[in-house]
């Protein structure tokens, strides 16, 4: 993951200074490193099958530094798989207005696109989940 200056945007190696704007950046590596921590616990999370925990890890490192593609990437993963996809949706389409080249985002949306029939049987699923739970409720 590559660090951005939060001023411009501009992509950043290894410089004190942002290149563009010439602001001081050093301050940014910190929450950089915290973000890729916070980032890892979500993935940790994730293959131990806890999606709620590492929904919150996630969520956390993309507070942090919105530029962390890998965190918006996988928690796209996760909301797809609770079924929630426009939420998943909406994160893998700001990753990849964030990151055009390389980014595996866009392959996700491609998927789905190809899928819609599964989509539809997915929103049906749910609904019919949640009537269940009304009528549940409802003795």
């Amino acid at each position: 993951m590559k660090l951005r200056c939060p001023y411009c945007g501009m992509k950043l190696e290894k410089e004190n200074y942002c290149p563009r704007c010439q602001n001081n950046v050093t301050w940014t590596k910190s929450f950089l490193n915290q973000s890729q921590y916070y980032c890892v616990q979500g993935y940790k999370m994730a293959t131990e099958r806890n999606l709620t925990l590492a929904v919150q890890y996630l969520t956390k490192a993309i507070k942090i530094y919105k530029y962390n593609i890998v965190a918006r990437n996988l928690l796209g993963l996760i909301y797809y798989e609770v079924g929630q996809v426009g939420e998943a949706l909406k994160e893998w389409i700001v990753s990849q207005s964030l990151q055009k080249d390389e980014n595996m985002a866009t392959n996700y949306l491609k998927e789905v696109q190809e899928n819609l029939k599964q989509l539809t049987k997915q929103k049906d699923a749910i609904r019919l989940y949640n009537e269940a739970l009304i009528y549940l409720e409802e003795d």
